[in-house]
């Protein structure tokens, strides 16, 4: 197990921009697998935060030392969105850094990594935090005991999961990710409240692409 300290600085990010509620992320990450992560929440006060992230370190057969690893800071967000996203990105070489006690197990002091007031400000941008209200019903067929009368009412369905997803769709391939779920209350009604960075366009991140059997039966043979 080898951990990596070290501090991230977000002083040179002017008070009048900065969100003390926007998380932070802290990632390692080799041959876009994420290894192991830290969330951080800065305040007000505390510009200057203390991180720690522990993983196993990659080792390739028949080698005895492990390979490199690239520490990436941003948003909160998933692994691919991260991966996604203009980040801090500090490679650290564990072979060079501490050969003896990387190899059993040690730590790594990467020192100050200092986000910049641009790279900070295009995070707040692509990075919102959005809610979605709505109610589950299901269109029944309902004999209303007041009127006498048979009619269609939409009955509320509760306990229903509500699921968000991201989609994307490169011709009649397509690609979907959970960001979060809600589960309907006694009257069909849900909120979900996320925050969602839109990320560039780097398919290669993405995996389980599948074929969208709506888009590909629109096709026909010239």
């Amino acid at each position: 197990m080898v951990n990596i300290t070290g501090i991230l600085d977000l002083s040179q990010i002017p008070q009048d921009q900065f969100d003390p509620k926007f998380e932070l992320r802290v990632a390692v990450v080799r041959n876009t697998t994420v290894l192991a992560s830290a969330t951080l929440s800065p305040t007000a006060s505390a510009r200057q935060i203390l991180f720690e992230v522990a993983f196993e370190p990659p080792i390739l057969a028949p080698a005895r030392l492990p390979c490199p690893v690239v520490l990436l800071v941003g948003p909160n967000v998933g692994d691919q969105e991260l991966q996604s996203l203009e980040t801090l990105r500090y490679e650290v070489d564990l072979r060079a850094t501490a050969q003896p006690s990387v190899a059993g197990g040690g730590g790594i002091d990467v020192g100050r990594l200092q986000v910049s007031a641009a790279l900070y400000g295009r995070w707040l941008v692509i990075c919102r935090t959005y809610t979605i209200h709505g109610r589950a019903v299901c269109h029944q067929w309902q004999y209303d005991a007041a009127t006498g009368r048979w009619g269609f009412c939409d009955a509320p369905v509760p306990g229903a999961r509500v699921e968000v997803y991201d989609v994307d769709c490169f011709l009649w391939w397509c690609w979907r990710a959970l960001i979060t779920s809600a589960v309907t209350d006694i009257n069909g009604n849900f909120t979900i409240t996320f925050r969602w960075c839109c990320p560039g366009w780097r398919p290669w991140l993405a995996r389980n692409w599948s074929v969208d059997p709506d888009i590909f039966g629109r096709i026909r043979p010239c």
